[in-house]
């Protein structure tokens, strides 16, 4: 399976925040052929998880 993520960096932080923890369990299943491309101003991204 391959997940593509554009434009998360537009948005709300809590959004963003939700999306990234998604992506993270899912890449997380043993065994399970997950690619994933995040598509993203990561400055923006940052600024999201920092606050």
């Amino acid at each position: 399976m391959v997940v593509t993520i554009d434009d998360l960096d537009r948005c709300s932080k809590d959004k963003i925040v939700n999306m990234l923890e998604t992506v993270h369990l899912l890449l997380q299943i043993p065994k399970a052929p997950i690619v994933a491309f995040l598509a993203i101003d990561p400055r923006v991204i940052i600024a999201a998880v920092e606050d």
